[in-house]
């Protein structure tokens, strides 16, 4: 998917994926991380997934200076609804 975001920007001459995220998913595909651009034009956050805890710490050790990487996971218990009294 990120691949043909960038090469539909490279048709349209528009800037898709930056060369910031461009580096993100060489790390990713290196370290066997499923990798995408999420965000209008560019990308405000790219999402990095896996299974492989290693693939994880890899692709977080490997990410370029500056990308922060957030360290989210779903819960086990999935989605839990709460009610409260108004």
């Amino acid at each position: 998917y990120g691949l043909e975001l960038d090469a539909l920007g490279a048709a349209i001459g528009a800037e898709i994926v930056t060369p910031e995220h461009a580096a993100i998913a060489k790390v990713a595909a290196r370290v066997g991380v499923t990798y995408k651009v999420s965000g209008a034009g560019g990308g405000d956050i790219g999402l990095g997934l896996a299974t492989d805890e290693e693939a994880l710490e890899a692709f977080a050790a490997g990410v370029p200076a500056g990308c922060d990487v957030l360290r989210l996971a779903i819960d086990e218990a999935g989605l839990v609804t709460e009610e409260r009294e108004a």
